[in-house]
């Protein structure tokens, strides 16, 4: 009989945050493809405010898991 060991809840804090962070980066992708096609220009600056946040959010992301990484090797 097989038994598995529960994982690490900060791996799985981490491997969270990572599939989190491919979807930011995804969406920030959509919204600067739509900006670049936008006719108006207040839809566009709306689409940049988009990009703008998730370019922020995506960092914080990176700096969270860079922490999150350390306390995990130091476990």
């Amino acid at each position: 009989m097989k038994f598995s060991h529960p994982q690490n809840p900060r791996a799985v804090q981490i491997e969270s945050l990572k599939t989190e962070q491919q979807h930011l980066l995804l969406l920030q992708e959509h919204h600067l493809r739509w900006m670049k096609d936008a006719d108006n220009p207040r839809i566009a600056t709306r689409h940049e405010e988009m990009v703008n946040l998730f370019i922020r959010a995506e960092a914080q992301l990176r700096f969270l898991l860079k922490d999150l990484e350390a306390q995990l090797n130091k476990e």
